[in-house]
């Protein structure tokens, strides 16, 4: 994501990385798919999360057969525009990061 590559080439140690072409960055888009190979699509899409250095993004991953969904830790789930409910409906596996879940339901918004 750009938020992401900006990070990555300008701070070290991972800009170093970059111009010693130890790693090539790939710009992604929100929203936007990419294919891996003739069979499998990826897409990103941002989640709410603090940000502080770059975008949280999660992904929908489609095959010829299946789809999958990873969301990694979203801050809030009322703050994101889309309906985890209705997400995970449209794909055949799903893939929530909840390591940071404690079971009590959080009353601050």
């Amino acid at each position: 994501m750009p938020r992401m590559k900006k990070y990555l080439e300008t701070n070290g140690p991972w800009s170093q990385l970059v111009l010693n072409n130890n790693i090539k960055l790939t710009p992604i888009e929100n929203e936007e798919s990419i294919s891996l190979s003739q069979n499998i699509t990826v897409t990103p899409f941002v989640v709410p999360h603090r940000d502080e250095y770059s975008e949280t993004v999660g992904y929908k991953i489609q095959g010829p057969n299946k789809t999958a969904l990873f969301i990694p830790d979203i801050d809030k789930w009322n703050k994101w525009d889309k309906s985890i409910v209705e997400e995970i409906k449209k794909v055949d596996y799903a893939f929530l990061d909840a390591t940071f879940y404690s079971g009590k339901r959080n009353r601050q918004s």
